[in-house]
This record gives C-alpha cells, structure tokens and sequence, in this order.
C-alpha cells in the first residue's frame, strides 16, 4: 500500500479495527476469527513477538531491477565485519508487543459504546533498522525506526486510537540526464488517530532533512507541541461499517479468515492516506513449512502448516506493490496462536517505480503470558 520510498522501514501496517458495538453492517464479511490470542483470553494476557529483520534481492520475495547497481546505489543492513559478505551482519529487530485489558471509558475520548465486557487491546510496536548506503556522495549510516501505539477493542478489532513516530531514510533515483544517480534525505513524522463512532481525526506532521543534520542538536522537531509548517489536522466522516487502523494491520491479518485462492476486502485507515482505503488480501496457498523458534526462551522446532497471504490497496485512483504475510495455521510445540511467520515489505524509490529488493522480517522468538502457554 506504499508506492513510495526505499523507507528502510515498514510502515506497511494497513488494517482498519472494526467499531464496537455501534451497529457495523459489514463486521461478518472479515470473518476475523480471533485466534491469534485464543477463544479464552483475558484482561492480563500478554504476547511479545521478535522479529529478525533483514534486506533481500530475491525473486522469491521482491528482485531490485537490474539497473540498479551497486556503482550508483548500494544497501546493506547492519554493520558488516571485515572479510564477512555483505548482508550477512546483524539484522535489524521488529518487536510487537500485544496487552490486554478490561474497557476503561475514563482512558479514552470517545463516543464509541462498546459491547458489555468488552476487552482492550494495546499493541505497541518497534522497528529498528541500522543501514548503510553508499552512493556517488558518499556513505551514510544511521538507524532507521519506527514506533507505533495503538489501542482496538477485541470486537472485531475496532479502533479507539493511534500513534506513530518514524524517522527513516528516503531514496531519489534521479534518471534526467541520462544516467542514474541516487540521493538520500532523512523523513521524520508523527501521526495520531483518534476514532469516533461516525468520524475520526487524524493529525501528521513531518519534515525533511540531509544527513548533516542527523543528530540531536541539528535534527528538526517534529512532535505534536512544536509544529512544522506541515503540521494537519482533518477529521473525516465516514459510514457505519467495519474498519480497521494502519497500526494494526499485520496482527488483523493473523486473525482474517480467507479461503485458498479466494480474496477479501479490508477497510484500512491511514494517516498518510487520510481517508481510509480498501485492501484485497488473497490467500495465494495453504501449505507446510518448518519453523524454529524460541517459546518463552526455549528453542522449538516444527513442521506446521501456513497461509500464505498477499495483499494490496484495491482501488482505481492509487496503486501500490503487494506485500506478503505467511501466518501460522497450526501447531503444537510452537503453539497455535496464528502467528505471523514471515512478511515481505519491498521496497520502493520514492517518486519511481524503481525496485530495490525487499525486507524480509522472520519471527525468532515469541513470549506469552502464563495463560497463553
């Protein structure tokens, strides 16, 4: 849903929680099955899941166009040791981390009634991303992030509310002189939503910079208290149907019941979009895969089997490349908790079609509560 920039970090999140108990027509027809937590979950259940993050040129993913080469535009993640291959240092991380707990009115500015005893859902979530590009001008270092909070009720996954933070690095390729150039600047942003039962409010603020300002002194301020002079603030109306927020598109995706080969319809907020947008999530194959990962600190491996999901903003006024999710749909010694195995985030030069390969985030390590075990 992004055609926009080599944003060495995923802001790929697009779902849209559904409303509460407000009357929402269309809340069966996403079918959400709730099973990344279980049919018995409670006010106390935690879920922290760590993804290691890493960049790929393949065509099993998202293959960078031949064009790009690296004498004009060079990525690696991490820093790589001395004789070791590039791509092979560290990755960068991709923590979620899933609370719940009983509806509390007082916590949150909103109109919408929810249903008797129904339990909120805090997700927060961190990417960290250090990367290094080399171009024509130089090479250049820093940490990539974005952090996201997000508060949905368990009923369909219905919004209260949102915020983001990001400060990531964009890529220009420049092809009006006849050869390719590539140029780096710094986005940071802030965003909030905040949701109603008929409308919801969304406030951006970012700013451009080079990286000879990337440091605290030099680093403009972009938070809700100093304004930049692309601070907005609108509010948009919408119909009573199901939707769900930017921030909590990939823990939907867990939880969307899609048959093999068939397709639905998500209704996703986004601040950068404004108005929210449809997704078209197909399931391209239900097959097998074996996974190794920690469960509460102590390694589990197993072959379970997956779906393997692509989805893509579906509209005739926006395009965006496809992006792919493989989710859990059994399990034993890793435990059924629908989770998210592998997502495919490619990458896109801002302002072009230009492709520059992919991140591919993979669950390492998942921490439950006592009673999710």
């Amino acid at each position: 849903m992004k055609k926009r920039i080599l944003a060495v970090i995923a802001a790929a999140m697009f779902t849209l929680p559904a409303l509460g108990a407000c009357g929402c027509s269309s809340l069966d027809s996403l079918s959400f099955s709730g099973a990344a937590v279980g049919t018995d979950v409670k006010p106390g259940y935690s879920e922290k899941c760590v993804y290691s993050v890493t960049y790929e040129d393949s065509s099993d993913y998202y293959k960078k166009d031949d064009s790009v080469t690296d004498d004009y535009l060079k990525f690696v993640i991490g820093s790589v040791p001395d004789g070791a291959p590039e791509n092979t240092a560290p990755a960068g991380t991709y923590t979620t981390l899933l609370e719940v707990s009983s509806f509390n009115s007082q916590n949150f500015e909103t109109d919408i009634v929810p249903y008797e005893g129904a339990l909120v859902y805090k997700l927060t979530t961190e990417l960290s991303l250090p990367v290094r590009y080399v171009t024509a001008d130089g090479e250049f270092s820093r940490t990539d992030y974005i952090r996201s909070e997000s508060f949905f009720y368990s009923n369909a996954f219905a919004p209260i509310c949102s915020n983001t933070r990001s400060s990531y690095t964009c890529v220009y390729i420049d092809e009006s002189n006849g050869a390719k150039t590539a140029r780096l600047r710094i986005l940071d942003s802030y965003s909030s939503i905040s949701y109603n039962e008929k409308s919801y409010k969304v406030i951006t603020d970012f700013t451009y910079y080079g990286f000879d300002k990337d440091n605290d002194a030099d680093r403009p301020s972009v938070d809700n208290d100093n304004r930049t002079e692309n601070f907005s603030e609108k509010t948009f109306e919408y119909e009573s149907k199901t939707v769900i927020d930017n921030a909590d598109l990939l823990f939907a995706l867990r939880n969307v019941n899609v048959e093999e080969s068939k397709s639905v319809n998500i209704p996703v907020v986004a601040a950068n979009y404004g108005e929210y947008q449809t997704l078209s999530v197909t399931n391209k194959a239900n097959n097998s895969k074996d996974v190794t990962v920690k469960v509460n600190g102590e390694e589990k491996s197993e072959r379970i089997n997956v779906m393997n999901l692509s989805y893509s903003i579906n509209s005739q006024n926006k395009s965006g490349t496809s992006q792919k999710v493989v989710v859990q749909t059994s399990g034993s010694s890793v435990p059924d908790r629908a989770l998210l195995l592998e997502y495919a985030e490619p990458l896109i030069a801002q302002g072009s079609p230009v492709k520059l390969g992919a991140l591919v985030y993979r669950l390492t390590e998942v921490f439950f509560s006592d009673s999710a075990a």
